[in-house]
């Protein structure tokens, strides 16, 4: 990976005491993942939090669920890629604003979010509805 500076491009490899080297002798990947270097990522630390639009496609109801669903509605929202159109398979998200089949939504995987709207740390939900897209 390069980040471009003022003064041209410094390769990322390692990260040290003082912050990040260039070191240009090493051959072969970095010892980071493929999306990047975690000090170079937007977030708090090392944690990422993904959202992406998605369209409401469905609802689902389930007549045994965990007990941090109880009173969730439950929809199947179909992610968007940056082109509109469908991105992998439709995901299972929690929703407290009221949005319906046809509504384009912002969605959520952030774990941290997720525990703080359903009160509890042990849950199975894994994405959730943090908007919706009015234009």
């Amino acid at each position: 990976m390069n980040v471009t500076r003022s003064h041209g491009k410094m390769p990322l490899t390692s990260r040290g005491a003082r912050g990040l080297h260039r070191t240009n002798h090493r051959e072969g990947p970095p010892p980071y993942p493929a999306y990047g270097h975690p000090l170079l990522r937007a977030g708090e630390g090392n944690k990422e939090t993904a959202m992406q639009i998605g369209q409401v496609v469905g609802h689902a109801t389930a007549t045994v669920k965990h007990a941090s669903m109880v009173g969730w509605k439950l929809l199947v929202v179909q992610l968007l890629a940056i082109d509109g159109k469908a991105d992998g398979e439709p995901i299972l998200c929690i929703d407290s604003l009221g949005s319906g089949v046809g509504d384009r939504v912002i969605a959520s995987n952030d774990g941290a979010g997720v525990q703080s709207l359903v009160g509890t740390k042990v849950t199975p939900i894994r994405w959730f509805v943090t908007g919706i897209v009015d234009a």
